[in-house]
Order: structure tokens, then sequence, then C-alpha cells
């Protein structure tokens, strides 16, 4: 009976009826000479020890046990960290740029001694969807064991996913969300390397009143990220016994004649533009075309190519406070190392997902790497990265930023310097 046994089971090997071990290494394109990860008809996209873009096409945990729930850094080959980027839809460029920020931390992360953890970077696509986000994190966390996650790419995603992680044994380190609303609804498992917009947005208004604005205007985005910056911005005006005109808009919208009349029936000295750049671009354009001559201030939403790309006609004189580069020399060797990789400068997005992502191997390699020893952790230090020291408080806000004021001339981002200074 056992030689009948054993014979069956040779038949099923050699006839794969018993499937082999499964490895997260096959069928994997890399990403084109943009950073846009080649499409393919697999499911995760991740990155090996080398930073390549590489497609997961595997629906269950991989042979190797390391990140999965229950497990330390002791004896692990390699430690997954994923992400939740924005890769397609109308604001990708957002996700693109992060992306190459995490591929060029993850080849210095791997670059250390051998003896030290070795790292993988599993990639997924919110498509800019938070139900979409969602799912991605149930599947790096559920499927392939994921317990470290950073740089979850835009504000309402980044709640969506802190929400439904609630109750899991994970940390996240975030890269670029802003929302001020994730200061109380992200929970203690969250922190961000990039600073609450209400930071930012008392920035603005402290240079738009040292320009002598006197009435001021909001138009904003409905949604987690709009809303909550707008009723920061509100905050802060009240702070100064001011107020403003609020306008929304919704996500999708086209036509903007609407919006731009009710801001021109008050001309309000300076206006905070708190949209994505596919919907500023075509909000701005319409205010110039109606006659709007008042002052426009933005952030890091209007900093991306895609809203440069609108033409000098649009983005002539907007304002923007942005995280100040720093001078150090862990910025400088970053930069150095971008620039001989992607052939172009870095900007804030892939500066803070590469800072998020050094920074949770900096914690795992200070720790035992459970998640609960790195909360912990982050809670105490002062780490010196690529875009400056970052230290956080109780809600897993960083506790200080510096801005720099630039201003658009031409096409180009320049240092703002008062017509009064010359």
């Amino acid at each position: 009976m056992n030689k009948f046994l054993n014979i069956l089971v040779v038949i099923a090997l050699c006839f794969g009826i018993i499937p082999g071990s499964l490895s997260d290494n096959v069928d994997q394109p890399a990403l084109d000479n943009t950073g846009q990860p080649v499409p393919n008809s697999g499911g995760q996209l991740t990155s090996d020890n080398t930073g390549q873009s590489a497609s997961d096409n595997a629906s269950q945990p991989t042979s190797n046990n390391a990140g999965q729930p229950g497990s330390d850094n002791a004896g692990q080959s390699e430690i997954k960290i994923g992400t939740i980027l924005g890769l397609t839809g109308e604001n990708a460029a957002y996700g693109i740029k992060m992306r190459k920020g995490l591929d060029l931390a993850l080849e210095h992360a791997n670059s250390a001694p051998p003896e030290s953890p070795k790292f993988r970077l599993l990639v997924e696509d919110s498509q800019w969807k938070p139900q979409v986000g969602v799912n991605a994190y149930r599947k790096l966390h559920d499927v392939d064991g994921v317990r470290h996650f950073v740089a979850i790419c835009g504000s309402k995603i980044a709640l969506a996913v802190a929400g439904a992680s609630r109750q899991d044994d994970i940390v996240i380190i975030d890269a670029i969300s802003g929302a001020p609303k994730l200061t109380l609804d992200a929970g203690s498992k969250y922190f961000r390397v990039y600073a609450s917009d209400a930071m930012a947005g008392k920035h603005n208004l402290s240079w738009a009143l040292e320009e002598g604005a006197m009435t001021f205007g909001i138009v904003y985005v409905e949604d987690d990220w709009g809303s909550s910056y707008k009723d920061a911005l509100l905050e802060t005006l009240r702070t100064h016994k001011m107020k403003a005109t609020v306008v929304p808009v919704k996500l999708g919208t086209r036509d903007f004649k609407t919006e731009v009349e009710k801001l021109l029936r008050v001309q309000p000295d300076a206006l905070f533009v708190v949209l994505y750049a596919n919907l500023a671009v075509p909000m701005v354009k319409e205010l110039r075309t109606l006659g709007f001559d008042g002052l426009i201030y933005g952030g890091d939403n209007l900093s991306s190519a895609d809203f440069s790309a609108g033409g000098s006609e649009i983005t002539e004189g907007v304002r923007l406070s942005l995280p100040a580069e720093p001078n150090s020399q862990e910025f400088k060797s970053f930069a150095s190392a971008y620039e001989a990789k992607y052939k172009e400068a870095p900007d804030s997005f892939a500066l803070k997902s590469y800072d998020a992502f050094m920074l949770m191997v900096h914690a795992i390699r200070a720790t035992d790497g459970k998640p609960e020893s790195i909360i912990e952790y982050l809670r105490t230090i002062k780490y010196s990265g690529a875009s400056g020291e970052l230290s956080f408080d109780a809600q897993g806000d960083l506790r200080d930023q510096e801005y720099s004021r630039l201003v658009y001339c031409t096409g180009r981002l320049i240092p703002y310097c008062r017509s009064d200074q010359g």
C-alpha cells in the first residue's frame, strides 16, 4: 500500500498536480524611463532588492515569512514594507514621484552590510479611490503579511486606510498626506513626516497679510483633504478676527464659471486654492479669463508638473509655501543620488517618501521590528532625515516644519522676493 501511494505522489509531482512553492519574483516588468509602472495583467507591483519594479501576481502569502504577523527581525532574510500609491488616475503625477523616492530609498537601505536585514517594497495602486486603497491595504496585510507601511498617497486614502487598520498590529509612516483631520482621526499607529496643512495654511495667511491683503477667498475640493484644510484656514482667520468667502468644488468638475463668478462678486485680495492640480488648472484659467486680479496662494498641491504644464498664463504669480530645502549633507547626498538615477531634480513628494522609508528602516533596525516597539521608538527620537530633523508629537504629527516662499515666474518656481526689496 505504501509503495502504491509513493508511486501516486511521484506521478502527481511530475504532472504538476501538487503545486510547488510560490515565488514573489515571477513575471516582473520594470518601471519605464518616466517612472510609470509598465502595464501588466498581474496584481501587485513590487520592488526587489535592487529597486526594480515588478508585478507580484501571486494571490497567496509568499513562502518567505519575513514581515508575517508575530515575527520580529530575528532570522529574517527579507522584511516587507508596503506602500499604497496613486499611480493611475488624474493625479498620478504625485504617486509616480513618490515611487521614485521610495525605490531610491530601497536601494540605499539594501546597500547596508550583509548582516543587516534586507527589505522588500510591495506597492499597490489606490487609483486615488479610498475604497480601492482600503482593498489594497487588506491585500498587503491579510495576504502578504505586511506590518510596516510607508507613504500612503493622498490624505483621503490615508484616512480610509487608517480607519481600516485600527484593529491590526501595524505601523504607518506616511509621506505627503497633509489633511489636518489626520491629526485626530488617524490613530496611534500613524505618523507622518509631512507637516499638517494647518501649519502651511498659517504660513500662507501670514504671507498674505504681509502683502496687504484685507479680504480673503478659499476655493476647495470637497473631500477629506480639501474640507479639513479649508476648516483649518477658517480657524486661523478667526484668530485674526477675519472671514473668507468659501467656494466648494466637486471632484470631477469641468466647468468652473459658477464658482469663479461667486469669487468675482467679492474680488478677494487673496485667494487660497485648495484643489488638486488637475482641478486648479481650469479653475485658475477661468479666474484669469474673467478678470480676477487678486493674489493666489497654494502649497504642494500646486507644485506638481500637472499644474506648471498649464502654462505661464495660468501659473504666473501664483505663490506657494513649500517645505524648505534643507542645507544639510543628508539632503545633498539624497539630491545627488536622485539626480544621478532619474536625471531630474527631486521634489518634495520624492523627498518625503524617501525619508518615510528610511525612517522606517532605521526604526526596524533600532528595535526588534515589532510595530508596538517601533511606535514607542518613534515617539522619542529625533531623526536627521534628508528633509530635515524629524520628531513627532503625541498625535504622530511632525513637530515643526520650515517653509520657503516660492512664486511662479515665466513658468518656473523661484524664491519669492518682495518688489519693494528689489
